[in-house]
Order: structure tokens, then C-alpha cells, then sequence
């Protein structure tokens, strides 16, 4: 079995309720894995690029998320080829190693 989450849409109404900023992805998966019982997911995924957050911060956040321990992995979803290449990129400028990239 694996476990997944995600983020991106409405958790709760004012700012940072919803989108990709670092406080919002990672309030939402403490949510998230306080709901379930869990400490960790398999998977954290973005649900969909914030048009107002810097890529930059939402993958930061993404790493900071693994770094705790609170997923194995991450993931994107929704994100358009261009902005693909651009979370991987920056990914891989932190030293990720991305499977099956050309990024």
C-alpha cells in the first residue's frame, strides 16, 4: 500500500489557505497526516502551481518536507511541461537526483 496526499486547493478560507506557498503546503500536509494518524506519507504531491509563489518556495518546501521526514517523496501534479522543467531544474540545482529526467 502507499499513501499519498496533496495540496493546492482550499483548506481553509484567508490567506494561505490554499495554493503553494511554504506555509500553506506544509500546514496542509500536518492536517493531512493528523486526520490519518500517520507521522509520514509515501507521497506529498503539489496539486497545482501558485501563480503567486515563487517556484522556488513551493519546491524549497517540498524539500524541507522530506528533510522532516514527513514524506519518502514528492511530487507535482497539474503543473504544465514548462513549469515542470522549472521545478526540475531547480530540484536539480539543489542536488537532486530526478529518475527518468532530462531536466
Amino acid at each position: 500500500m502507499i499513501v499519498s496526499t496533496k495540496a493546492g486547493w482550499e483548506m481553509w478560507p484567508g490567506p494561505y489557505g490554499e495554493w503553494g506557498s511554504r506555509k500553506y503546503l506544509m500546514a496542509s500536509l500536518d492536517q493531512s497526516l493528523q486526520r490519518m494518524g500517520l507521522d509520514y506519507v509515501d507521497i506529498f504531491y503539489s496539486h497545482r502551481p501558485d501563480p503567486e509563489t515563487p517556484m522556488a518556495e513551493t519546491m524549497g518546501a517540498l524539500d524541507a518536507i522530506v528533510r522532516q521526514g514527513k514524506a519518502l517523496y514528492v511530487g507535482i501534479s497539474s503543473y504544465s511541461p514548462a513549469q515542470t522543467l522549472e521545478a526540475a531544474s531547480i530540484l536539480k540545482s539543489a542536488g537532486y537526483t530526478l529518475p527518468n529526467s532530462s531536466a
